[in-house]
C-alpha cells in the first residue's frame, strides 16, 4: 500500500507555467484543474501508489507570527510583472481546486488553519502506515525522506530517495533543515549569511570546517538568525495536527464530468475516468 501526497501549490504552479508561454496569465484559466485530472492518475501508476491525498495551505500562518516577533518581513521575488500575474493566477486556481475536489466527493483533501501544506504532508508521512511518495519540487520537503518515504519532483522528472539524497547532498535527510538554515533557501527568503552557500553549510553540518575558519566565524556570529531559520524550516511545525490515513476514497462521476468539460477533456472522458478508477471508487 502506497499513498501519493500532493503538494498542490508546487504541482499547480509548475503545471500552470508548463502550459502557458511568456507568463501570459490570461491564456489558460483551467491549467491547474486539468493538470490534476489528467496527470495525477498517471503519476500514481508510475510511482506504484494506489491512494492519493491533496494538501492545501490553511488560512493564516503561525510562522508569520514568529517572523513578525523577530521583525522579519518576508519578501516575494518575481522575474517581472507578468511572472507575478502568472503566479497569482496559478495560486487562485489552486485555491479553487480545494473546493472543486471536495465538490467531486473526495475526502482526502486536507488543510488546517495556521499551517502550511508542507506541515500536513510531513505529519502524514511520518505517522501513517505504509509507503509514501510526496509529489513536490520544494526543497523543504527533502527532510521527510526515509525508508518508507520518497519524493517525486514532477517538473524535473526526479525521484528522490534517501540513498540518492545522501549521495548527491552529502548529508542525511534529518540534517537537511540545518543545511538550509545555515546556507539559505531562496524560496523561503531566510536571513542569508553573505558568503555562505549550500556546500559550506554541508561542510559545517558535517563538522569539516576547521577552527579559526572565516566561514566558521561568520556562522558563529549569526547563531540567532540560524536558530530562527531552523525553527521556520523544520517540518512539521509545532502543533501540526494528525492527518487521518487515506482509505479507499471516492469521486462522483457526474461532478467529475462537469469539470472535465470545463477543461476541454470531454474527448478523453472515458480514458480519464478509467485511470481514476485505479485509485478511487468512481460512483
Amino acid at each position: 500500500m502506497r499513498t501519493l501526497h500532493v503538494d498542490t501549490v508546487n504541482f499547480g504552479v509548475s503545471h500552470y507555467f508548463a502550459y502557458i508561454k511568456g507568463y501570459n496569465a490570461d491564456k489558460y484559466k483551467t491549467a491547474v484543474l486539468e493538470g490534476v485530472l489528467r496527470h495525477i492518475p498517471e503519476i500514481c501508476h508510475g510511482t506504484g501508489c494506489d491512494k492519493v491525498a491533496f494538501y492545501f495551505d490553511g488560512t493564516g500562518n503561525l510562522r508569520d507570527g514568529y517572523r513578525k516577533a523577530h521583525k522579519w518581513k518576508k519578501r516575494k521575488k518575481f522575474k517581472n510583472e507578468l511572472h507575478k500575474l502568472g503566479v497569482d493566477e496559478a495560486k487562485r486556481q489552486v485555491k479553487a481546486l480545494e473546493g472543486q475536489l471536495r465538490g467531486m466527493g473526495m475526502s482526502a483533501v486536507h488543510s488546517f488553519p495556521g499551517y502550511e501544506r508542507e506541515d500536513l504532508i510531513a505529519r502524514a508521512v511520518s505517522t501513517q502506515p505504509g509507503g509514501h511518495v510526496i509529489l513536490s519540487g520544494d526543497r523543504d520537503m527533502l527532510q521527510c525522506l526515509s525508508k518508507k518515504v520518497s519524493m517525486l519532483d514532477w517538473k524535473r522528472d526526479c525521484l528522490w530517495t534517501p540513498t540518492r539524497f545522501m549521495r548527491e547532498k552529502g548529508v542525511s535527510p534529518k540534517d537537511w533543515p540545518m543545511v538550509l538554515a545555515v546556507g539559505g533557501h531562496s524560496s523561503n527568503d531566510f536571513w542569508k549569511i553573505d558568503g555562505i552557500g549550500e556546500q559550506t553549510a554541508v561542510s559545517y553540518v558535517r563538522g569539516e570546517l576547521e577552527g579559526g575558519s572565516r566561514f566558521l566565524e561568520l556562522i558563529s556570529k549569526e547563531a540567532d538568525k540560524i536558530k530562527m531559520n531552523l525553527i521556520i524550516m523544520t517540518l512539521p511545525y509545532l502543533g501540526t495536527p494528525e492527518i487521518e490515513p487515506v482509505d479507499k476514497d471516492r469521486i462522483m462521476k457526474s461532478e467529475m464530468e462537469k469539470h472535465m468539460m470545463k477543461c476541454g477533456l470531454q474527448y478523453e472522458k472515458e480514458k480519464t475516468i478509467k485511470a481514476w478508477e485505479r485509485i478511487l471508487s468512481v460512483e
